[in-house]
């Protein structure tokens, strides 16, 4: 007759094995779960900051266009400025300007959904310049589009120049 003893009883083995092997697979889903998660939110940030980057990128075109199409010494637009260093870089950074829809001296454009836009005169440039003073001299603008929505936001600054 052979004598059972603790160490040769396996009964409980089994039982063991499968509580070590479910803790691992619940481990496994929780990480799982977690990384899917956080995915999610990448992709909803990228999907917001791609819409904030494309509706700053239409207000600034729109308002080339608008420029384009203006007489800007008869009647400029209240969206531009006309004097050199009304805008500097620091007043379209500070996000109280944009809040308030002014700067000095000028307002920001709201008549696009979720963008604003504004102009300002950046420079009289060199290019195809003579000293026939009867001549029109081409003039460089800055325009910015800016789009805030939801978490995120986005400025875009296209350069101009428009001869008159």
């Amino acid at each position: 007759m052979i004598k059972e003893g603790v160490m040769n009883n396996e009964d409980g083995n089994v039982l063991i094995i499968t509580l070590i092997i479910l803790v691992a697979l619940t481990f496994l889903g929780i990480t799982s779960t977690r990384m899917s998660s956080i995915d999610l939110l990448v992709s909803g940030n990228k999907k917001i900051y791609t819409q904030n980057l494309y509706n700053a990128e239409r207000a600034a075109y729109h308002a080339v266009q608008a420029l384009e199409s203006t007489d800007l010494e008869a009647s400029p637009p209240s969206w531009y400025s006309s004097t050199l260093g009304d805008v500097t870089e620091a007043d379209v950074l500070n996000d109280a300007n944009w809040d308030n829809d002014t700067f000095t001296g000028i307002n920001v454009a709201t008549d696009i959904a979720d963008a604003k836009y504004l102009a300002y005169f950046a420079d009289v440039t060199d290019i195809g310049m003579s000293l026939d003073m009867a001549k029109t001299k081409i003039r460089a603008f800055a325009v910015i589009g800016r789009s805030e929505k939801a978490r995120g936001k986005s400025m875009v600054e296209v350069g101009f120049r428009k001869a008159y």
